[in-house]
């Protein structure tokens, strides 16, 4: 049996280029590679609409992990 999950992932990050790092790793060892949305948290409507592409991409959101440091 697999290690590996099959888990669809999507993260909003304002830091563009850790964040693209960031997916090049996963992807190497992950089943799928991760989508990076760029938006400012603090930007209520960029944050929306970050969310509605990440639906869009993977179909509805059914876990929330809020990391924001």
């Amino acid at each position: 049996m697999s290690s590996r999950s099959h888990a669809t992932v999507a993260f909003i990050d304002i830091a563009e280029a850790p964040s693209k790092a960031l997916v090049d790793r996963v992807a190497k060892a992950a089943a799928r590679a991760p989508l990076y949305l760029k938006a400012d948290l603090s930007d209520i409507d960029a944050l929306r609409t970050a969310v509605a592409s990440a639906a869009s991409a993977h179909g509805p959101i059914t876990v929330l992990i809020n990391n924001a440091a």
